[in-house]
């Protein structure tokens, strides 16, 4: 992958400007896990929530700068990554327009919600193992997250309509190890786009990771096990209908899976919460079932008034995630975010932008933390918010950033990193020895 990540940006600065990146989004004030795109704001990412957005990104290349990610306290092997702001995993790709066609590849854009699905699958007992291998109480022996992923696009234009799709796959392996871990991943997307309204249907078909974990040391006698992550159909649904500067837009998004645990905690439990207290408490053998379900209806509005942009937007969301363990363990989300966000170009070599992010309305419902593994309770809490029911508290985000513009070349990133990896909407430091963070590159040819 980091051959092609090079070939790729060795052809973007040969090549004799798309204005997009995550870094963009994320400033005017996109808060998906996953940094899918926007149904209102025009950008590159769009066309990972509808394909058929291809069309209006052709013959551009799009590098996201990074390395492998940030690793998940918990994980022994440093396999279990995921894509963050102050860490983020290299990704990039090209589009090419040729007649009425559009084609092109993408790699690297490895999703943020795998990866928590299969932190939230791994077996407790896979946690205790790696914590007693590494003298710590924080790390395990965690599922792969997915990797090597390649996205091949492919559109047309027929009676008037824009289409599009994507293929995706991904897989990794390590059978030498102890451990003999694997993952792989496939997708598909299709969508869409009239005039004044477009559609998007994209399919999770596979998704699994598996895992041997061997005890050592003071647990050696335990042996060995597998635990296993193994998705099944996933869809994401949705549409947008535009009414001049107006936008309205719902999706339903859905997914199912089972999560597979070969430890047995009725004869090995009592070694397990002597290793670590409420061990067994937080495992159940064989398998268990999980699903999460998510609803968005919203309205956004662009209005756009000599260099600069006002992008608004408010909607209502509802996320449901549930586990079936030994206790079924619960997120349960409602809330009804208002985002306010502006770009300007200052100079012409330079676009500033920012947004503020505050929750009108905001619910959790949160249940049985302690039923699931201490790694992804910890990742729950800081996700989804504490255990219980009540208000989303600290709804309120301030963001910023800004572009580079050469031309066809544009450079974006995040504005107020700090060098402990802080940013600028958690201790309010402007740090101009970091100007910008989640550094991504466009260029139109």
């Amino acid at each position: 992958m980091k051959k092609i990540i090079s070939t790729l940006a060795l052809a973007a600065v040969l090549a004799p400007s798309a204005n997009a990146t995550v870094a963009r989004i994320k400033a005017l004030g996109n808060n998906e896990i996953d940094s899918e795109g926007s149904y209102y704001i025009q950008d590159n990412r769009n066309i990972f929530l509808n394909v058929a957005n291809i069309h209006d990104y052709a013959n551009s290349v799009i590098l996201e700068f990074g390395k492998n990610g940030k690793v998940l306290t918990g994980d022994s092997s440093s396999n279990t990554t995921v894509d963050a702001d102050t860490n983020p995993k290299a990704q990039g790709g090209f589009l090419k327009k040729h007649g009425n066609f559009v084609y092109g590849v993408y790699v690297g854009n490895e999703s943020k919600t795998s990866t928590l699905l299969r932190v939230l699958s791994t077996s407790q007992a896979a946690v205790v193992a790696g914590a007693s291998t590494n003298s710590s109480s924080s790390a395990g022996h965690l599922l792969n997250t997915s990797d090597n992923q390649v996205d091949l696009f492919f559109g047309w234009e027929a009676a008037g309509l824009k289409w599009g799709s994507n293929f995706l796959y991904t897989k990794s392996e390590d059978k030498e190890s102890a451990q003999k871990e694997e993952d792989k991943a496939m997708a598909a997307r299709f969508g869409v786009k009239a005039k004044n309204w477009d559609a998007h249907l994209n399919l999770s078909l596979a998704s699994s990771a598996k895992e041997t974990v061997t005890f050592t040391g003071s647990l050696a006698g335990l042996g060995s096990f597998e635990h296993e992550f193994d998705g099944k159909l996933g869809v994401h649904v949705g549409g947008a209908y535009h009414m001049g500067q107006n936008t309205f837009w719902a999706y339903y998004k859905t997914f199912k899976w089972d999560q597979k645990d070969g430890f047995n905690y009725t004869t090995g439990g009592t070694t397990l919460d002597a290793a670590s207290s409420g061990s067994s408490a937080r495992g159940k053998q064989g398998t268990s079932e999980g699903s999460f379900n998510t609803i968005q209806v919203g309205w956004g509005n662009t209005m756009t008034n000599g260099d600069g942009t006002l992008y608004t937007s408010v909607y209502f969301e509802k996320k449901d995630i549930e586990i079936k363990l030994a206790k079924t363990a619960e997120v349960g989300l409602t809330y009804v975010p208002v985002v306010l966000g502006y770009e300007s170009k200052a100079t012409d070599w330079l676009t500033l932008r920012g947004s503020i992010i505050h929750n009108l309305y905001g619910k959790k419902d949160n249940k049985n933390y302690d039923s699931i593994n201490a790694v992804v309770a910890q990742l729950a809490a800081a996700e989804f918010g504490s255990q219980g029911k009540g208000s989303i508290t600290n709804s309120t985000d301030v963001r910023a950033g800004a572009s580079l513009n050469f031309g066809n070349l544009d450079i974006d990133g995040l504005i107020g990193a700090t060098n402990n990896g802080s940013t600028i909407s958690e201790n309010g430091n402007l740090r101009l020895d970091q100007l910008l963070y989640r550094v991504g590159m466009t260029y139109k040819f």
